[in-house]
């Protein structure tokens, strides 16, 4: 996407390789989870981003990638002065909305995904 924000989970490989049968629980808990964060992520980029005639707000879009053992979630938009708007320029300060998506939520995201971890490989959730 023309600008986006990235999160991935990484390590989780290694994880795998120790508790071989927690393996295809993440496998399948971990991209639902992550769908759920970028939900929230793109929710508040959403209410952050400026608004002029909506296109960029609406253009705002959650997306999860598994490749692997990794789990990417991307929150983005496709709408050509996105990246412009969330960066800025030399004539405009960026407005941030992408990142400040990510600062609320981070915390939660965090706790989300380090409680089914404990989880799957067998101890108690936060």
């Amino acid at each position: 996407m023309a600008g986006d924000v990235r999160i991935e989970t990484v390590g989780f490989d290694e994880i795998a390789k120790r508790y071989t049968s927690g393996a295809a629980k993440l496998r399948r808990v971990l991209p639902k989870e992550m769908g759920t964060a970028t939900l929230m992520v793109s929710r508040d980029a959403k209410l952050a981003a400026p608004v002029d005639t909506g296109l960029l707000r609406s253009s705002i879009l959650p997306e999860v990638q598994v490749i692997g053992f990794d789990v990417i979630g991307i929150v983005g938009s496709e709408v050509k002065y996105a990246w412009f708007q969330e960066a800025g320029t030399v004539k405009m300060e960026g407005r941030h909305y992408l990142q400040r998506g990510v600062e609320v939520n981070l915390d939660k995201i965090t706790a989300m995904m380090g409680n089914i971890v404990v989880e799957v490989i067998g101890g108690r959730t936060a």
